[in-house]
């Protein structure tokens, strides 16, 4: 089945899942490294737990909107991933539907530290700041890391209050619980400007050429949406 241009991959817990085809650019962009590297084995496993960390995100969210009352479908798009509710929660119930994605990412990466491994036998901190992981002979601890700190740091990188991104939207949702939804999109907006470009600078002196991108982008879209409601 099509939607526009984004194929249906599957239905998971009556939900439908679809992917586009820029999506695999995205794999692509994010795995270079190892494939410039030859190491194809380590590219595939990648791409596999980037889109296994985004199901498990965009669920957690989906799960929510439930709770909400809300049936939702899961768009696998080359920016990540989003999930798009048939309605909007509002208040209190839209910043636990923000916040229930990057919940499920951390706990997802306790899951993978804790149940499946030596991982635990140094101390969670020091595995996630670390590239270092016990070679078993196997491509699964390279997994097992890839997959926590996904679950960390994309759950991190999702709570910024930026828009749109769920930290974001959890901030103008607070917003809202005490004023008009136009003065709190508003409000919120500036301080997706005021936190996005400090932090994309960042991203790119650190090396995150994707991540820097990406927020320079947001800041641009904020930036553009108070400008045109002045």
């Amino acid at each position: 089945m099509v939607q526009g241009n984004a194929f249906q991959l599957c239905i998971l817990f009556g939900t439908p899942v679809y992917l586009t085809g820029s999506y695999f650019l995205l794999l692509l962009f994010l795995s270079w490294r190892q494939l410039a590297a030859g190491r194809m084995q380590e590219a595939f496993l990648f791409a596999f737990a980037v889109t296994a960390s985004l199901m498990v995100h965009e669920f957690g969210h989906v799960f929510a909107a439930k709770r909400n009352g809300f049936q939702s479908r899961v768009v696998f798009v080359g920016l990540g991933a989003v999930t798009i509710p048939n309605g909007e929660s509002k208040g209190w119930s839209g910043v636990l539907l923000s916040v229930a994605g990057p919940a499920a990412g951390f706990l997802l990466a306790l899951i993978m530290f804790y149940g499946f491994g030596p991982a635990n036998q140094m101390p969670f901190l020091d595995y996630v700041l670390g590239n270092t992981y016990a070679n078993d002979g196997t491509l699964w601890p390279y997994l097992q890391l890839v997959f926590v700190k996904i679950g960390v740091f994309w759950s991190i990188f999702n709570l910024m209050p930026i828009l749109p991104m769920d930290g974001g939207h959890a901030l103008r949702d607070f917003l809202c619980t005490f004023m008009r939804s136009h003065k709190a999109t508003a409000i919120a907006s500036r301080v997706s400007v005021g936190v996005s470009v400090p932090l994309a600078i960042w991203l790119f002196q650190v090396g995150f050429v994707f991540g820097a991108l990406l927020v320079g982008f947001m800041a641009w879209q904020n930036f553009e949406s108070l400008s045109q409601n002045r």
